[in-house]
């Protein structure tokens, strides 16, 4: 949005002393002219008002944070040491026995932790204080495209520092030759919803109809080699257009407090969400939500039986590094699935 003014609006040039250039004219209000302006242009795009005020609520949030955080070293004997100690105990706070002695590591790290403080109060602030006097009214979308999706879910849900340090969420990519081996040889094969395919494969050889029940089997049986041919070919296709890669999945408790002895990974397929449909359904398959990645929609999929663990080692000498990382509550997610995966009871019964 553009806001055009003249400046002959507002200044004029001093005939008097004209060394002096130009001067502000006498009885101009300037900063209440282009608030009126500014007003007028946000009537005609209306929505400018919530990121306006957002960013407006940040700075006001931010103020008060930095507030709270210098009243506690005010309180000290000396205001500079007093502050340090604040930096190193967020620090640790955050990374337990893995702080590092490094100056700008320690203040990074504490101020990841004012992050947390900012959002607090920022939440706050707006569930408070937010009122739009501009914006009318907002209505649901009668279309939302799927890509515009795929770009807000990979702002919300992945990074991609590049960071080589070893930390949960970061996701490896495995080469082409690890591809082939187990356990990544049998992800594509246990992900196949069968039922579906030979579906396809029955729809594909006549005409697009769709099978009466019962008549995908048989048809199946009597076309063997062919439909043997028809699903090898579509797994090609999905393992070519696919990233396998394995997903740091270890508790960041495990990490802050230098306890890790092993890396726990969760192997996984990076599937394009254009074969999607033949994937199937299952409690110890976990799907993540679609996001976008080099312009193209895909998902991750992580089949809950092939939970392992490496030497540490292991990650750290490879040549490497992720190439992009889980954010903090997506690979929560996944722990949490993990975990209900290996803790169901299961039932005795006869039946």
């Amino acid at each position: 949005m553009d806001l055009s003014v003249t400046k002959s609006d507002f200044f004029e040039l001093d005939a008097d002393n004209p060394e002096n250039g130009y001067v502000l004219v006498e009885g101009t209000d300037v900063i209440g002219s282009l608030n009126q302006q500014l007003a007028e242009r946000l009537k005609e795009i209306d929505a400018f008002e919530a990121v306006i005020k957002w960013e407006n609520f940040v700075h006001l949030s931010g103020r008060e944070v930095i507030s709270d955080v210098f009243s506690l070293a005010a309180g000290t004997d000396d205001k500079n040491i007093g502050l340090k100690n604040i930096y190193y105990k967020l620090a640790e706070a955050m990374y337990g026995k893995k702080i590092s002695s490094d100056v700008s590591q320690i203040a990074a790290r504490a101020c990841i932790i004012f992050n947390d403080l900012l959002h607090d109060r920022l939440e706050y602030n707006i569930n408070t204080l937010f009122k739009c006097e501009i914006l009318k009214e907002i209505l649901r979308p009668e279309t939302f495209d799927a890509s515009q999706k795929g770009i807000f879910n990979s702002m919300l849900l992945l990074s991609f520092d590049k960071s080589t340090e070893v930390s949960p969420g970061n996701v490896y990519a495995k080469t082409s030759a690890e591809v082939e081996a187990y356990p990544y040889n049998a992800l594509l094969a246990d992900a196949i919803d069968i039922t579906r395919v030979a579906a396809e494969f029955y729809m594909s050889k006549n005409e697009g109809s769709k099978p009466e029940p019962g008549q995908v089997r048989e048809y199946k049986n009597e076309n063997k080699k062919e439909y043997q041919k028809f699903e090898k070919d579509l797994r090609d296709r999905i393992k070519s257009g696919s990233t396998f890669v394995d997903i740091e999945s270890s508790p960041i408790c495990d990490y802050a407090q230098n306890k890790w002895k092993a890396n726990r990974l969760s192997p996984a397929i990076l599937i394009p969400e254009s074969h999607l449909w033949a994937v199937a359904r299952a409690e110890y398959l976990y799907l993540s939500p679609s996001f976008s990645i080099g312009g193209n929609l895909s998902r991750i999929l992580i089949d809950m039986r092939y939970f392992t663990s490496i030497p540490l080692a292991t990650l750290t000498s490879a040549k490497q590094g992720p190439i992009f990382r889980l954010k903090h509550q997506f690979l929560i997610d996944i722990q949490s699935s993990l975990s209900k995966h290996v803790s169901r009871p299961g039932i005795s019964s006869i039946n």
